[in-house]
């Protein structure tokens, strides 16, 4: 049964030692959920955890850039090039370097494996799933994960005051969250970062703009120490 934010709220509140909510309102704990749901999948993701991946296709501008405002995204992990409607070629994650400028070509089709971002509502209400979309479509239900985001949360709650309760939670926190990545819960790995490295690969490489929310691909000055 997935855990609502009533639930989330009694939750946290306790957590914290303030079951009464005299210290934090349903308004402070509700921000602390905001911040501690996508903070945990980040995590989560970040550790190898794989139950928010999805896939995504999408056709670069002319600037070589493809907008990626549509979903919400933690993390964006391997892009590929579709040539042909099936070949695949994978690209290479990089960074800006002197002389590597926009690949500007636009029309080629991407496949893009991301992490998507569970979503707490602006405006929830009590049965509110915790763990959702932000459209009340539930993205996962495991409770070590939702305990993760509640203990998220009271940290969250926490962190401007010298609180004895701190160490202990954040201890809490990361069993939870070894747990989680060791325990063989998240789901299968796509073949995106295994298909083959093509003409497109030996050109360009992408990068994830977080702060515009885009892919963008770069025609690459190569060099033997920066793609080693």
């Amino acid at each position: 049964m997935a855990m609502t934010v009533a639930l989330a709220r009694t939750h946290v509140s306790r957590l914290v030692d303030d079951p009464n909510l005299k210290r934090w309102d349903v308004t402070a704990v509700d921000r602390a959920l905001r911040v501690g749901v996508p903070k945990a999948a980040r995590q989560y993701a970040s550790r190898g955890g794989r139950a928010f991946d999805i896939t995504v296709s999408g056709t670069t501008d002319a600037n070589g850039r493809v907008a990626m405002t549509a979903y919400e995204l933690l993390l964006v992990r391997g892009v590929q090039v579709i040539s042909g409607g099936t070949l695949r070629h994978a690209l290479r994650a990089g960074r800006m370097g002197a002389g590597d400028a926009p690949l500007e070509q636009s029309g080629l089709s991407l496949e893009v494996l991301a992490v998507r971002a569970p979503v707490y509502p602006e405006s929830p209400t009590a049965g509110d799933q915790l763990v959702q979309d932000g459209a009340g479509n539930a993205l996962w239900t495991d409770p070590q994960f939702e305990e993760l985001c509640c203990l998220e949360a009271a940290l969250q709650l926490i962190s401007l005051e010298r609180n004895p309760r701190q160490a202990a939670l954040e201890q809490l926190r990361d069993e939870h969250l070894q747990s989680l990545v060791g325990a063989g819960l998240d789901t299968p790995r796509s073949g995106i970062g295994n298909a083959p490295r093509g003409a497109y690969e030996h050109q360009a490489l992408w990068i994830w703009n977080e702060q515009n929310e885009r892919i963008e691909l770069w025609r690459r000055l190569w060099h033997p120490r920066r793609w080693a």
